[in-house]
């Protein structure tokens, strides 16, 4: 929606992008946690207040908000302009939010006029990009922000979207929370033990999903003890499922033992055990 007609979102509204995007508030972390060179505090107070007021506007500014949709789901709010050379944009500036520098004033201005790149007075960029007094103040000052220089990029129809996407997802990734080792499955009493004819269910049922049945088994130690082994296989619930082979002390042996349950399950071998 153009600035002109533009009602802020709700907080409620804000947080679904945020979510969309897959940030989440690291309370403490500002410093690690920056969405668009701006930081975590900033960014909580878009949906301060959420659960008491989910219905309450929203702090966040015009520019922000459009660069956020555009990013999420590649929608540009305001008009675009046509026919402008990729060639003549600052694209060395274009990097991430932590290597993210100004351009000079000089370069800044060659978008603001009516005969700059844009065409767009002031007026113009306030009515695509919503920008105010205090924009144009830090810009006269040879500042320009990370997120302001990408709408400028997008109302030039530079397609910044992938290059977006994939940095935001290295931003993301370094304030991604370990994920936990799971230990692997080496007892009885953590597996679910199946007979013959459910393991079959189980081969057939990935098979009928075009899944090669294959990739969902593997062969490991169902006890501590080395020579007792399993096939284990993942049921179409996620759970993992074992068919006691502990007669089988031999990889060749339990091997074979798999392709005659391939045989019973009239599937044709297509793949590699891993």
């Amino acid at each position: 929606m153009a600035f002109e007609f533009w009602q802020k979102p709700t907080v409620t509204e804000v947080k679904t992008v945020l979510d969309a995007l897959g940030w989440e508030p690291l309370r403490g972390k500002d410093n690690e946690n920056k969405l668009l060179g701006i930081g975590g505090r900033s960014v909580r107070r878009w949906f301060a207040h959420i659960e008491q007021s989910p219905d309450n506007l929203s702090c966040i500014n015009y520019a922000t908000w459009a660069l956020l949709v555009y990013i999420a789901y590649g929608k540009v709010l305001y008009e675009t302009i046509d026919g402008i050379d990729a060639g003549s944009l600052p694209l060395s500036y274009l990097t991430s939010p932590e290597e993210y520098m100004s351009p000079p004033k000089e370069e800044i201005f060659r978008f603001i006029g009516e005969h700059s790149l844009t065409g767009l007075t002031r007026g113009g960029l306030k009515n695509r990009l919503g920008w105010n007094q205090g924009t144009f103040k830090t810009i006269s000052e040879g500042n320009l922000s990370y997120a302001n220089f990408l709408n400028l990029l997008i109302l030039c129809k530079y397609p910044i979207k992938q290059i977006l996407v994939e940095q935001f997802k290295k931003e993301l990734k370094k304030n991604e929370k370990p994920k936990k080792k799971t230990e692997p499955v080496s007892r009885f009493a953590r597996v679910q033990l199946i007979d013959e004819s459910e393991f079959i269910e189980h081969l057939i049922f990935w098979s009928e999903k075009k899944v090669s049945p294959f990739s969902k088994i593997k062969i490991e130690q169902l006890t501590h003890t080395k020579k007792n082994k399993a096939l284990k296989i993942l049921s179409g619930k996620g759970e993992l499922c074992a068919l006691d082979s502990k007669n089988f002390s031999s990889q060749s042996g339990i091997l074979g033992h798999l392709g005659k349950l391939f045989d019973k399950a009239g599937i044709e071998i297509d793949g590699e055990l891993v």
